[in-house]
């Protein structure tokens, strides 16, 4: 959860194949504060355990490489840069790798609970920092941007992309990966 795979924990990934797991997408391939490892595969690829990795989207701007395609980043960037980053995936010959989580279809904050303890400032500003950030783009913000994705690109499920991915360990070329157009479209997919 919560894109945990880096290289100090890569160990869980033996742990997801044992759970019976045949794909996953804990892998984000940028250098990022909590989380991702730099310099790992964009393309989905076999990790050496023979686990599927779906990494999640990333883009080139500017010299650096930026996470794309989902949750707050969806949420913070205006909605031209999110067309952008997935048009040039897709450019690539990639699938963008997309997620969006519940909470941020709602119209409302969260509220992190009171304490009966005494919170120093630095913390109190850390949390109405963290309370203003998860603010933007939510609710009805975050719908009209989905409805916008869906419109202008097609999706289909990650087990389809998983099974393009060959059983060597090999990193599959860029042509050996399903186009967006042989996805299934987002009428497509059955509900879960």
């Amino acid at each position: 959860p919560a894109f945990s795979l880096v290289e100090r924990t890569m160990w869980a990934a033996d742990v997801l194949k044992e759970a019976g797991l045949g794909y996953d997408s804990s892998i984000y391939p940028f250098a990022g504060r909590r989380y991702g490892i730099a310099g790992t595969p964009r393309a989905g690829h076999r990790l050496a355990n023979g686990l599927v990795e779906l990494p999640m989207t990333v883009v080139d701007w500017r010299g650096r490489v930026l996470p794309a395609a989902g949750g707050g980043y969806v949420r913070y960037f205006p909605y031209r840069f999110s067309r952008w980053a997935i048009s040039q995936v897709a450019a690539a010959g990639r699938p963008a790798v997309a997620y969006f989580h519940p909470y941020e279809f709602e119209p409302s904050r969260p509220q992190l609970p009171a304490t009966a303890a005494p919170v120093a400032v630095p913390d109190r500003l850390r949390l109405a920092k963290f309370n203003a950030l998860q603010g933007i783009g939510r609710g009805e913000a975050m719908r009209r941007k989905l409805r916008r994705l869906i419109g202008d690109f097609a999706f289909g499920p990650l087990r389809d992309i998983a099974a393009a991915v060959p059983e060597s360990s090999e990193l599959p070329e860029s042509s050996e990966l399903p186009e967006s157009s042989d996805l299934p479209q987002s009428s497509q997919v059955p509900e879960t």
